[in-house]
């Protein structure tokens, strides 16, 4: 049997500003000296290419795309593409191993060309979840390998005085629940708050309320969003592995999200949670993804979670987050068990 050689894997997917753009760059880091291949984004047309990387020609012929993959054991693939269900196919008749990050919201199981890969990592157990009801048994859970050295820590003390709320790129579904924040805010009693609206566009709304600053653009370095702020509310209608969640907590910040997975399984205090809806809402995805939902968070709810948080200490809260992410994000541990996962794809017969 063949040993494992990160030097002869790739990564295989966007380089864009976006959360699969981040996740390049954290398996990049991580599973040094893992090649990366990036295909172009479909969000960011001014990116370039750095050291390291290798432009991918998505729509290439098969000619480029063996001249791509020679030499190499595997490949891990970030996102659903229409290329990616011709891309796994034809990695399997060059003999390579083809894993793939499953964000459950996106992942089109009736694509023909995920049958043939190996492996499925989950970065969360209800992304796992989801694959066994579709029928998936090849699959792991693994903890993210975020890089907890480029997070500043924080220790917030006292009741949160200053809310922050990333919203990143705001679209139309408003996956983030913006909207929802917002009229929670505006609903919130207190005087003596501010809330901080970070936006890499542009709102569809103006806000009336004094206790509001809107900083609209995009951070060079993504640590900084969580440079100032005593809280962090991020009560997402859905999140395949929440960037904007686990960076906040792992700052320091105290975090108020969704009470419903994946975002409840890094949240378990409930004066933190917010409620939802009752029922789930069919996602706006394009193209249509069975499993895909949203959960919508209550504005009372929230609004309840945010004036506890400003009455109460939030010292043991914080320093209780960081401790989480130095024990759950430690880069040796998380390579070690990203490094088995692989291995046991490259171990098995093909076809099981």
């Amino acid at each position: 049997m063949p040993e494992l050689d990160l030097s002869r894997w790739a990564v295989v997917g966007p380089k864009d500003e976006t959360g699969v753009g981040r996740m390049g760059n954290d398996l990049k880091r991580a599973l040094s000296p893992i090649k990366r291949l990036v295909s172009p984004s479909a969000r960011f047309h001014d990116q370039k290419i750095d050291t390291g990387e290798t432009n991918f020609p998505h729509n290439g012929s098969e000619t480029q795309w063996r001249k791509a993959l020679d030499g190499l054991q595997g490949i891990i693939i970030l996102e659903d593409h229409d290329w990616v269900h011709r891309l796994i196919p034809f990695a399997k008749t060059m003999g390579l191993r083809v894993v793939t990050v499953v964000l459950w919201e996106w992942f089109r199981w009736y694509g023909t060309g995920w049958k043939s890969c190996d492996l499925f990592i989950c970065p969360n157990r209800f992304c796992e979840k989801v694959l066994k009801r579709l029928g998936i048994k090849k699959s792991v859970v693994l903890t993210w390998p975020l890089d907890l050295d480029a997070l500043a820590p924080r220790i917030i003390r006292g009741p949160a005085k200053r809310f922050l709320h990333n919203v990143g790129l705001f679209e139309p579904d408003d996956r983030k629940a913006t909207r929802i924040v917002i009229d929670a805010f505006v609903q919130t009693p207190l005087k003596d708050v501010e809330f901080i609206v970070r936006v890499q566009n542009k709102l569809d709304r103006k806000i009336p309320d004094s206790r509001f600053r809107i900083v609209n653009g995009h951070l060079e370095h993504h640590a900084d969003l969580y440079a100032e702020g005593d809280v962090a509310v991020q009560p997402s209608k859905c999140e395949g592995l929440g960037f904007l969640l686990l960076e906040a907590m792992a700052s320091g910040l105290p975090l108020i999200t969704t009470d419903y997975p994946p975002m409840n399984e890094y949240v378990r205090r409930k004066t933190l949670l917010v409620s939802t809806r009752w029922g789930k809402f069919p996602a706006e995805q394009t193209p249509y993804v069975p499993q895909a939902h949203f959960k919508i968070p209550k504005v009372d709810s929230l609004v309840k979670c945010i004036e506890w948080c400003a009455t109460h200490d939030m010292e043991p809260i914080s320093r209780e987050n960081r401790l989480w992410a130095e024990v759950t994000f430690n880069p040796v541990r998380v390579r070690a068990a990203w490094m088995n996962a692989l291995e046991s794809a490259l171990q098995a017969a093909p076809g099981n």
